[in-house]
């Protein structure tokens, strides 16, 4: 999307409820970061950035794993990815694939950014 002039992503929320977006709607959302050396927005919905601020440190939270990297792990919680760092599990390429289910405590919180890092525990699958 454009916004006066520049590029805006919305972390998540649009991709998991594309079927329910009408072209034109307007959709409530929170500037989370501003990219000007890369003309950029990166905004988020405004009922993910509630549920994220509802969040804390030490919670255990469910999720899927949507990516795994030699650095870590993205983690669906929700309507938003977590990251689970390789230095928070051993190995986590033979551990965890794409499409299993783990739990994980949150650790890291910033509520102004999104940003929720985990330290994963438990494979569900």
């Amino acid at each position: 999307m454009k916004i006066e002039g520049l590029l805006g992503s919305i972390h998540t929320y649009v991709a998991k409820h594309m079927e329910d977006l009408v072209e034109g709607e307007k959709l409530l959302l929170k500037i989370m970061e501003v990219k000007e050396e890369y003309n950029r927005l990166v905004l988020i919905h405004h009922s993910v950035w509630l549920r994220i601020s509802q969040l804390q440190i030490g919670q255990i939270v469910s999720g899927t794993i949507q990516c795994a990297k030699d650095y870590g792990s993205f983690v669906d919680i929700g309507d938003f990815k977590a990251f689970l760092p390789t230095s928070c599990v051993n190995n986590p390429s033979n551990i965890f694939k794409v499409g299993d289910s783990i739990e994980a405590a949150i650790t890291k919180l910033d509520i102004e950014t999104g940003r929720v890092v985990l330290k994963g525990f438990e494979n569900l699958a």
